[in-house]
This record gives structure tokens, C-alpha cells and sequence, in this order.
């Protein structure tokens, strides 16, 4: 695994990170935009050619040129999910739906009390990128490059070159790649032989109706003690909103924490019944 080149700037801007995210709501727009160019700075500085080490603490392929991964050095995605996931003490299963380059199934991989991860990734390039990420942390779980939805075979996914977080299954952006799909019945297959409780992170850029209408049809919500969804409301109607915060109400599951209602953001549910 690589080394740091400074200790002292790595756990600097992770302090300051942490307090960036705790304090965003209360600063001007410019100094918190200089802040998380400083601490990008100091992370890309502190770590090395073969691989950069997130705040988050996991080691990361280097793809400065793409936004995603820059939130991903530098916290800017917050702490709530990743805190949930290092610090959960029950037995428990992870189930990554948009993985990305696979920072989320990479804490989950280091808590020992996580004892199945499953990452979807459909993006071809941005797979590699977790398959890398996964070898350069010395973690061993399950990746799948495909994408799930409402039909097998090919569907096309759309994304936007230097932002890899955001490829989409129903918008149009300035790149399109096929991918494989498949329907929930793969995820079932994944999980009928386990017991464990699941944790779900769902991250789609606006599909989420078709995965909650899709996962609504495997026995798997029986066990989904937790999700983690961001929310696509400017891209996805009223009804469609609705209808995703109705069926995971049937599931069982009531919102916990939200991280705002402007544009996209992040909420948790967990089971109460």
C-alpha cells in the first residue's frame, strides 16, 4: 500500500474538512470555494504518484482532472455516510448501487463487521477505476459492471467527460457508452443465500424510481435494515418523488436524516417496523 509523502499535511486537511462540512452553511461561497482548494491541494501534495489518500482515509487511483474524484480526496461529499459505515457494530451486508470508484464499498470493505459487499458500477471506465482502487487498498469484494434496471440486455448510459460522478441512465449528457442491465432478479440471486441484514446506497443521477420499483419486486427489502439514496428531485417528476418516498415507507424504513431539500441531496432511512 503507498505511503504518504507528509503526514502533517494529510491530517490538516482532513481536520480541516470535517469542519468545512460542519460549517458550509454559515460562510461565504468564496472562502469555502478557496477552503476546498486548499485542502485539495494539501491532499495531492501528501500522497504519491501510484495514489492519493482520501480524508476519508481509503487510497484512491489519481484522476485530478475529474471533479468526482476531487470530492472524493476532499470530503466534500460530507461524513454522514461514511461514518455510519466505519463505525456500524452489527453484522451486515453492503449493497453499493451507483458505486463510482467505490469510496463507500472501500469503508464499508474495512469495518469487519461487514460481511458481503456487492458494488454496481455500469460505467465501464469509472469500473476500472473501483477495480484499481480496490487492489490498491488490498480489499477483496464483489463488483459487478453493470447497471440494474427495468429490462436484461443493453441500455444506453449517459455521462459527462471530467465529471464521472455523473453518468445517467435518463438524462442526456456529452458522452453515451452501452452497458449491460439487468433486472432486480440479479440482485436476488445475489442475496438468497445469506442471512444478513442489509445496508442499500443508492447513487443513479434520477433513476432512483426505477431502482426502488425494481428492488419492491425482490425479497431482499425484507431485510434492508438501512438506505442511503440521493435524490434526484429536479430530475424526476412529483409523482415519480412520491412514489419513491412511498415504497420505502412500505418497506418499513422512515427517514432519519436528510442533508438538505435544495437541488439533490442525500437522506437516510432506517427500519422501525
Amino acid at each position: 500500500m503507498p505511503k504518504l509523502r507528509s503526514e502533517s499535511m494529510y491530517f490538516t486537511a482532513k481536520f480541516i474538512s470535517r469542519l468545512l462540512c460542519a460549517s458550509t452553511p454559515y460562510l461565504p461561497s468564496k472562502l469555502v470555494s478557496f477552503m476546498w482548494g486548499y485542502i485539495s491541494k494539501n491532499i495531492l501534495a501528501s500522497s504519491t504518484s501510484s495514489g492519493v489518500q482520501s480524508v476519508y482515509g481509503v487510497w484512491l487511483t489519481s484522476r485530478p482532472e475529474d471533479s468526482t474524484f476531487k470530492m472524493a480526496v476532499t470530503g466534500s461529499w460530507g461524513f454522514y455516510l461514511s461514518d455510519l459505515l466505519v463505525n456500524k457494530k452489527e453484522n451486515f451486508a453492503f449493497l453499493d448501487i451507483g458505486a463510482n470508484c467505490g469510496v463507500y464499498s472501500l469503508l464499508a470493505a474495512k469495518n469487519k463487521q461487514c460481511t458481503k459487499i456487492d458494488a454496481i458500477e455500469p460505467n465501464p471506465i469509472v469500473f476500472a477505476d473501483l477495480v484499481s482502487n480496490a487492489k490498491l487498498n488490498q480489499l477483496e469484494f464483489s463488483m459487478h459492471n453493470l447497471a440494474i434496471g427495468a429490462k436484461e440486455g443493453f441500455a444506453s448510459l449517459s455521462f459527462k467527460q471530467g465529471n464521472s460522478g455523473r453518468g445517467s441512465l435518463v438524462q442526456t449528457l456529452d458522452s453515451k457508452v452501452d452497458v449491460i442491465m439487468h433486472d432486480v432478479r440479479y440482485i436476488s440471486k445475489l442475496y438468497e443465500n445469506t442471512e444478513e441484514r442489509v445496508f442499500v446506497k443508492v447513487d443513479v443521477e434520477g433513476y432512483e424510481p426505477e431502482i426502488i420499483r425494481q428492488l419492491s419486486k425482490s425479497p431482499v427489502t425484507q431485510r434492508i435494515d438501512d438506505l442511503f439514496i440521493e435524490i434526484s428531485p429536479d430530475w424526476i417528476t412529483k409523482d415519480d418523488l412520491d412514489y419513491v418516498l412511498k415504497q420505502i415507507e412500505s418497506w418499513g424504513l422512515a427517514q432519519v436524516w436528510c442533508s438538505s431539500k435544495v437541488g439533490q441531496y442525500d437522506a437516510h432511512f432506517r427500519r422501525v417496523r
